[in-house]
Parts: structure tokens; C-alpha cells; sequence
């Protein structure tokens, strides 16, 4: 089979596409014929160093696919079929929670968050988040840097600032002033687990969360999809698929 594969950090060009032994599923784990991957700024971000998520390479880089169950190992039971962008997700999930949302983007993608159900928008570039939004009760950060500070300003008493970027400059600073104002910080990583995934998917059977796909490449251009995700101008996600004769 085809994988994207690295060798070492860097940029996009350390990326290849290799052949390999399609691999057998361990007692606890299964074989998907993958229809089609999703590229995310973690992606890019482990690619390059910045998190070291899976050790030192070579490795394969992917957080989330779509394909079909071919194979399960011996101790698995539930699963026989298989089914970012982190900010369009979030604003789908907590208005499906009963949330006001208040998102930050530029102007040209204030009309799509808003489809997808986001109540109020600001453009970042034009004014600053932290001294137009106030009495916030819950701040999702994938950015972090100043942002942490920054977001602490906007949030209600007893309020929580949740920091999902994963890796970045030193939390402490944050921790400890938030904790001087009597506010609520969580750095907030993930481990994948079926509940997780049976709600979210209850969500979509509902209506009530979709994927929106801006561009959608093939394998062989991996490095192209991380280049574009690293503009962090990318609406919804970016797919590369899998051609079915590989």
C-alpha cells in the first residue's frame, strides 16, 4: 500500500509518498481501507517539530479518516463498519449544546460561520476581540501566544479559558493569572474514545453538525494540503483522498 511518510522535521518537501506493508490489526485494534484523510494544523504542526506527538520520525502523519472496516482483532467488538478544522466543529457543537456563540475571523468567512450557526462574529482585524467581547462564560484558544491574556480580559466571573493548541510558550503565566482572578484555565488535550465518537455522530445523524470541505486533493499532493492549512485561511476542512486501485 501508499503512505505519506517522513523522515525527518521540516517543512512540507519532507514529505514522500512511500509503499509499505499493509499492516495486520493487533487483538485490540482494526484495518481501514481509508477512502480519505483529513489534513489539520496538528498535522503540520507535529510534521514540523513543534509537537512531538509521535516521537522522532519516520512516522505517518493523521488524526482523522474515512473508510471501511476490513479486518478487527480478535478482542474487538463494536466496530465492523468505519466511519478543523477544529473552529467550524466547535461553533456547530455548542450551538448544539444550547450555546451563544462568539467567534473571531476575518470578514470573508463571516457569512459561512454564520450558516453554520455562530450568533455573533469579529473580525479580528479590525478590532480586538479582547476589548469588544465581555461577560464571556467560555473561551475556546487554538492559538495560545498572547491569546491566553488576551481571553482571560473577556470572560465572567467563574468563566473558563480552554486551550487546545496542544504545544506553544509556557501555560504557567496564564494559569497563575487566571487563578489571581478567580477564573478557570484547562490546557485540554484528546484521547480518541468510542462515547466521543457515538455522540458526535448521533449530532450529525441529527443534523446538527457537518464537515464543511473546502478542498479536497489527492494523496500525492500531501504536501500542498499542509502548505494551505499553514495559511490559516482555510473555511472547514482540507481532504486528501485515496484512489481505490492503491
Amino acid at each position: 500500500m501508499l503512505a505519506v511518510s517522513q523522515r525527518a522535521f521540516g517543512g512540507p518537501q519532507v514529505l514522500e509518498i512511500i509503499e509499505t506493508e499493509r499492516p495486520e490489526p493487533g487483538p485490540h485494534e482494526v484495518l481501514v481501507r481509508i477512502k480519505a484523510a483529513g489534513v489539520n494544523p496538528a498535522d503540520w504542526k507535529i510534521r514540523s517539530g513543534q509537537i512531538r506527538r509521535l516521537g522522532q520520525p519516520p512516522f505517518t502523519l493523521g488524526l482523522d479518516l474515512s473508510g471501511v472496516v476490513e479486518a478487527v482483532g480478535e478482542a474487538v467488538t463494536r466496530l465492523r463498519a468505519a466511519a478543523g478544522g477544529i473552529g467550524h466543529l466547535a461553533v456547530q457543537i455548542a450551538k448544539a449544546r444550547g450555546a451563544y456563540v462568539i467567534g473571531t475571523a476575518r470578514a470573508d468567512k463571516h457569512a459561512f460561520l454564520h450558516r453554520l450557526g455562530a450568533d455573533e462574529l469579529i473580525d479580528y482585524t479590525r478590532a480586538d476581540f479582547a476589548t469588544v467581547a465581555r461577560d464571556i462564560d467560555v473561551v475556546l484558544d487554538p492559538i495560545a501566544e498572547d491569546y491566553g491574556p488576551r481571553s482571560l480580559d473577556t470572560l465572567a466571573p467563574g468563566g473558563i479559558l480552554i486551550d487546545v493548541r496542544g504545544a506553544g510558550p509556557d501555560r504557567s503565566d496564564v494559569r497563575k493569572l487566571a487563578d489571581e482572578r478567580g477564573l478557570r484555565f484547562v490546557e485540554f488535550g484528546f484521547t480518541p474514545s468510542t462515547a466521543d465518537l457515538e455522540a458526535i455522530a448521533g449530532l450529525v445523524r441529527q443534523g446538527a453538525l457537518r464537515a464543511a470541505v473546502e478542498t479536497v486533493l489527492p494523496l500525492a499532493q500531501a504536501a500542498r494540503a499542509h502548505e494551505l492549512s499553514e495559511t490559516g485561511r482555510v473555511k472547514g476542512k482540507i481532504v486528501l483522498t485515496v484512489n481505490e486501485a492503491v
